[in-house]
C-alpha cells in the first residue's frame, strides 16, 4: 500500500511547495516586466511601488521603492552558480524525506483520499532537509520562512535560485550599497530620502520615517508613513528619554542635537528654520513662504491660500498629528515640525504650515507628548 500511494504523495507535497514559492514571489514581485536598458524604466511612482523590473542589457533587477528604481540583484545568468535550488531538487529532497516519514504518516491518514491528501501535506510543510542531502553546501532546511526570503529578495529565477546568493548582509546594507545621486540612506533601516540643498542648506526632501519607540502612523496606517513619514512625540524626535516629556532638559539640549535622525543629520533648531524662511522669502518674489514650502499635492484646497507650488523642493506635505489622548487630526490641512528645543517642563516649540495660509510660523508651543514630524538638516 505505502508503495503504491508514494508517488501520489510526494507531487502532492512537490506542487504544495511550489504553491508557497510562486505565492512569494506574486505576493512580493507583483508582476515581473523587462526594460530594454535602464533609460527605459518607466516613472517609479505610488502605483507601481514594489514593481520590480529586468534591465535586458545588464541582466540587472530593480525595485519601485519610495519613489526610486533601487538595484536589487544581478540575474542569475550573470552569475557562475555554485549550486541551485530546483524543483528537481526540492523534488528528491522530499522524496527522501517522505520515504523515511511515510510509515509513521500512514497511522494518521483517514479511510479518505481527501484527508489522505491534506494529512501528508500538513506533515510535509514541517519537514527539513539535511545537510548531507546538500552536499557541502550550508543551507540545512527548506520551510516557508526559506522561499519568503528568496522571493522578496528578487533571488528566485525560473524556479531556481543560487544558493550562496542567500542574503549574507542585513537588508539595511543592501539597500545602501549602492545610494543614488541626489539621495541619502539611512543605515538603521535602509530607506532612502531624497535631498535638496536650498540656500546653504541641505535638507531631507521628505519627512522621517524612522521607526522608533513613541512614533506613530496615522491613524496607523503604514501606508500614512511611506507618504507622509512618521510621527514622533519630543522627546523621541530629540532620542531623549521619554520623561523629558514632563521634566526640562536642560544642558542635555545640545546643538546640534542629531536625534532621531540618522547619522551626518540634526533636528534643526529655531534658527536652521529661521534661516531657510529668510532664503525662501528672499527668492520667491511675491509668493508666501508657506506656498512656497509646500508640495502641490494631497493639500486640501480652500479659500484662503493658494495651492502649494513646491518652488524649491522641500516638498511639504499634511501629515497631520497625533494629539495626547491618541485621536489624530488634520492629515490633509496641517503639518507641524519639532524642533530641538524646549520652551517648558513639559512644552516645545515647533513650525508649522497650514493649508488654511501661505505662512510658515514657528512661534507655537504645544505639550511635548504630541506627535509631530521630523524634518532632518544635514550637519
Amino acid at each position: 500500500m505505502i508503495k503504491n500511494i508514494r508517488k501520489p504523495l510526494l507531487l502532492t507535497a512537490v506542487l504544495f511547495w511550489l504553491s508557497i514559492i510562486c505565492t512569494s514571489c506574486s505576493t512580493e514581485k507583483k508582476d515581473n516586466h523587462t526594460a530594454p536598458s535602464k533609460k527605459d524604466l518607466i516613472s517609479c511612482d505610488s502605483k507601481r511601488e514594489g514593481e520590480t523590473w529586468l534591465v535586458l542589457d545588464k541582466k540587472e533587477e530593480y525595485r519601485c521603492t519610495q519613489g526610486n528604481w533601487i538595484l536589487q540583484s544581478i540575474s542569475s545568468s550573470s552569475v557562475t552558480p555554485k549550486e541551485t535550488l530546483s524543483i528537481e531538487k526540492i523534488s528528491a529532497y522530499l522524496e527522501d524525506s517522505l520515504a523515511k516519514t511515510q510509515e509513521s504518516a500512514m497511522d494518521s491518514l483517514s479511510s479518505s483520499e481527501a484527508s489522505s491528501s491534506s494529512s501528508i501535506i500538513s506533515s510535509s510543510s514541517s519537514l527539513t532537509i539535511s545537510s548531507s542531502s546538500v552536499s557541502s553546501s550550508s543551507f540545512t532546511s527548506i520551510d516557508s520562512s526559506v522561499t519568503d526570503t528568496l522571493a522578496k529578495d528578487s533571488l528566485l529565477s525560473d524556479s531556481s535560485a543560487t544558493l550562496d546568493s542567500l542574503p549574507k548582509d542585513s537588508l539595511a546594507d543592501t539597500l545602501c550599497a549602492e545610494i543614488p545621486a541626489g539621495m541619502t540612506c539611512d543605515k538603521r533601516d535602509g530607506t532612502l530620502y531624497p535631498l535638496v540643498k536650498i540656500g546653504s542648506q541641505t535638507w531631507f526632501a521628505k519627512n522621517l520615517n524612522f521607526n522608533a519607540p513613541n512614533s506613530f502612523c496615522y491613524e496607523n496606517n503604514a501606508a500614512n508613513c511611506s507618504r507622509y513619514g512618521r510621527l514622533y512625540h519630543w522627546a523621541t524626535a530629540l532620542a531623549l528619554d521619554e520623561k523629558f516629556n514632563q521634566e526640562i532638559v536642560g544642558e542635555l539640549l545640545t546643538t546640534p542635537l542629531q536625534g532621531v535622525c540618522p547619522e551626518g543629520f540634526h533636528i534643526p533648531s529655531a534658527q536652521d528654520f529661521s534661516t531657510l524662511a529668510d532664503y525662501v522669502e528672499q527668492k520667491n518674489g511675491d509668493e508666501g513662504i508657506g506656498t512656497s514650502l509646500k508640495k502641490g499635492e494631497w493639500w486640501e484646497e480652500n479659500d484662503e491660500a493658494p495651492i502649494g507650488t513646491d518652488k524649491f523642493g522641500f516638498a511639504g506635505l499634511p501629515a497631520g498629528y497625533r494629539a495626547p489622548n491618541g485621536s489624530f487630526n488634520f492629515l490633509g490641512n496641517d503639518l507641524s515640525f519639532w524642533i530641538a528645543e524646549e520652551a517648558a517642563k513639559d512644552k516645545a516649540p515647533f513650525w508649522n504650515l497650514y493649508a488654511e495660509n501661505d505662512k510658515f510660523i514657528g512661534t507655537y508651543v504645544n505639550n511635548k507628548t504630541y506627535a509631530y514630524s521630523v524634518r532632518c538638516i544635514k550637519n
